[in-house]
């Protein structure tokens, strides 16, 4: 696929990083293809082998996207994680991932990590003087051969987004990516467009769904290095953008900022994104942009696409309930529900979601027993999240299985308190958590960052709530946050939502 830049069009923009205040850093697709060659006789020549995992770190760049491909192209694993990790968040990826290699800028916390202890290689990406190998001294090195890969290898690691506990590696062979490319690009994208990200490049989205899908088509590629309004519009209006992927909370910072005449002044085509329904329908109304709402994960790529809002399928449903519809599965996927005996649900009954198709992962990386748990016994993967299906076989997201809350032996869905606690006109974001309570089990927490210029009180929510839910559902507990801590790729990070209980607004007291 990469060596596709030297044949397809070769002088098309493979990679460009946009920075605020700094000239565009851009590569053309035969130049990225042969850079990356050369990369790859330098790591080569360092030792590195088929099979063998390099965990790459660093801000979005040219060296970085060369490295990638480099990596790819002398048969390794490149598994790039977040350029902002802390030096334990990388000895510990590093362990897992049992990696022999890692390629990091000088800017990254890993740079300075000493606990490899001669197992496992350091390479800078740029040139720094100190002796060691660096990625920019082997631009000068002559081409490698790429080294034959079949369908059945693997290709990339990527990590779980990790919001309430450790990430795993997912590892997909090349065969899960290409089909993945074929099945994705056929109902989103196409040579033609002009591709925008501003997610980060450890990501499935912003890797995946986003780069390299460009590249396998020979659409011109943008990333944005920091996500800003502004830096947002000017780079569509400037590169005639037709292609992006607003993830959650994006579509709320867009609305934040104040209108104008030139709201609508864009080339945007196609937009992928999802959101509340209210929200939605406002980015529709003010900037004339569908959010078009696919379904995935880092094991299971894209499952399904919702696209066309008008086919027959989706007429009759409310607003609230088309916007909230993932979708047809893709060519080739599968999906079912499947109730706690067992037994798959019936059309608009909830329960867990399992998914079979033609890029789902391969394993965990050094981890078997996560592997096998995974999958069911005859080979489904099992999402770990509750959704349901309409009787055209269309999936709806309800939310992650492990965000319900039981208490007092009643099942609370975390996700209908969160879209209750929205709809009050003082509250921009949300999120409800279950905590440990000696007599009733778990009781319910909501995590509260006010709208800009709201002083809402946690009794008035307490009443909100109380107009709204059944009692039980009421949420005991509300916790004041400033703003959310949120994973690189815009999740809210909710192992990280620690604060003093003393803090907490009992609703009994």
């Amino acid at each position: 696929m990469f060596l596709s830049g030297v044949e397809h069009f070769p002088e098309r923009i493979g990679f460009c990083v946009l920075r605020e205040g700094a000239p565009p850093e851009e590569i053309g697709r035969r130049a990225l293809a042969g850079r990356a060659l050369r990369v790859s006789r330098g790591l080569q020549d360092l030792g590195l082998r088929k099979g063998s995992v390099v965990v790459l770190v660093g801000e979005p760049s040219v060296g970085w996207a060369v490295t990638f491909a480099a990596v790819l192209l002398a048969g390794g694993m490149p598994a790039p994680i977040d350029y902002r990790c802390k030096a334990a968040e990388f000895e510990r990826v590093m362990a897992v991932s049992g990696a022999e290699f890692a390629v990091v800028s000088a800017a990254s916390s890993a740079a300075g990590s000493q606990g490899h202890g001669g197992a496992w290689k350091l390479v800078a990406l740029e040139r720094t003087g100190s002796g060691g190998p660096s990625v920019e001294e082997m631009y000068g090195l002559e081409p490698a051969s790429p080294v034959a890969c079949s369908e059945t290898d693997p290709a990339v690691v990527l990590q779980t987004s990790g919001t309430t506990g450790n990430p795993k590696c997912v590892v997909h062979t090349n065969r899960s990516h290409m089909e993945l490319f074929d099945r994705w690009t056929e109902l989103t994208m196409n040579e033609e467009d002009r591709v925008l990200s501003f997610l980060p490049l450890s990501h499935n989205s912003g890797l995946l769904n986003s780069w390299a899908s460009a590249f396998y088509l020979g659409a011109p590629f943008y990333q944005l290095s920091r996500f800003s309004v502004s830096g947002f519009w000017d780079a569509v209006r400037t590169y005639g953008i037709t292609w992006t992927a607003l993830m959650a909370p994006v579509p709320a910072y867009l609305l934040g900022a104040e209108p104008s005449s030139t709201d609508r002044t864009h080339t945007l085509r196609f937009v992928s994104g999802g959101g509340r329904p209210e929200l939605v329908a406002e980015v529709e109304r003010r900037f004339g942009i569908r959010l078009e709402r696919p379904y995935g994960s880092t094991e299971a790529t894209i499952v399904a696409m919702s696209l066309d809002h008008d086919r027959p399928a989706v007429r009759g449903l409310t607003r609230e309930q088309a916007v909230g519809c993932s979708g047809p599965p893709l060519r080739g996927w599968s999906f079912r529900i499947i109730q706690p005996d067992g037994s798959e649900a019936p059309p608009l009954v909830a329960g867990a979601l399992e998914v079979n198709g033609p890029s789902l992962f391969s394993h965990y990386l050094n981890d078997p027993d996560a592997t096998s748990r995974a999958f069911s016994a005859d080979g489904w993967f099992k999402t770990g999240d509750l959704a349901y299906v309409n009787e055209f076989g269309e999936l709806f997201f309800v939310e992650r299985a492990g965000n319900a809350i039981r208490r007092s032996g009643e099942f609370i869905s975390a996700a209908e308190v969160e879209a209750t606690l929205l709809k009050h006109p003082g509250i921009s974001d949300v999120c409800v958590v279950g905590v440990p309570d000696d007599l009733r089990g778990q009781e319910v927490r909501a995590c509260i960052v006010r709208a800009p210029g709201s002083a809402v009180t946690a009794q008035e929510i307490f009443d909100h709530c109380l107009a709204l839910l059944t009692k039980f559902k009421v949420p005991r507990y509300i916790d004041f946050w400033e703003e959310f801590p949120r994973t690189s790729s815009f999740k809210i990070l909710r192992a990280a939502l620690n604060s003093d209980p003393a803090t907490w607004i009992d609703r009994y007291k």
